[in-house]
């Protein structure tokens, strides 16, 4: 008897140390899954509707203010810079988040003096190559803040 009493504790002891691993490999993993969950659900395209109209109305302004002298009114480009509208635009950055371009348009446009664009005009200057581009408005402006990236918007693949 004194055999079978231990075959069951140890039996049991066994399951004990089984549940155990299991337990800590589910808190383990649960936090890491739940993070890349979470990263693909807040990661948009331009498909999603990322800007309001009434946003893009102000850009139009704005882009023929700060833009229009190099890109041409029409987004179409010409001698001095590229086109902001079309394939090639968009593939170019494909796969890029939009505030990898927004960093960079901030940083170095308009050509004659980078940086004077105020990210408020940039947001809605970007809102209205959106909506030129024929990408879906949506219910909120489009917000991205010059120091952080937040919530990723991917260029291309809509």
């Amino acid at each position: 008897m004194t055999g079978f009493c231990f075959e069951v504790c140890k039996r049991r002891l066994l399951i004990n140390k089984v549940d155990t691993v299991l337990l800590a490999a589910v808190v383990l993993v649960l936090p890491v899954f739940g993070e890349v969950l979470s990263a693909q659900q807040s990661e948009l395209t331009l498909a999603d509707g990322v800007y309001a109209d009434e946003q893009a109305n102000r850009g139009r302004k704005e882009y023929r203010q700060h833009c229009a002298t190099c890109h041409a009114t029409n987004l179409r480009g010409g001698e001095m810079a590229p086109g902001l509208v079309g394939q090639s635009f968009i593939s170019g950055w494909s796969g890029q988040s939009l505030w990898s371009l927004f960093d960079f348009t901030l940083a170095t446009m308009p050509q004659d003096n980078p940086g004077s664009v105020t990210s408020l005009a940039l947001n809605d200057i970007m809102a209205f190559i959106l909506r030129e581009n024929g990408f879906p408005s949506g219910d909120d402006n489009l917000d991205l803040d010059p120091n952080s990236e937040g919530e990723r918007i991917i260029i291309g693949g809509e």
